[in-house]
């Protein structure tokens, strides 16, 4: 399973991109870094986030 977490690089109210991580046994390791399209394309939710970032 690989997570997805919001990159804040032009302002702090709306996500530029998307960096896919993997869960290593004790750490987290970036694979790459996606657009909110793909990533919103790509993406299967198992939860509904707190927070919904992931807007085209």
């Amino acid at each position: 399973m690989q997570l997805l977490l919001p990159l804040f690089l032009q302002s702090k109210d709306i996500a530029d991109l998307a960096l896919v991580v993997d869960k290593a046994e004790y750490s987290y390791i970036g694979k790459t870094i996606l657009t909110l399209e793909w990533a919103y394309v790509n993406s299967r939710r198992i939860v509904r986030p707190d927070v919904d970032w992931l807007k085209i």
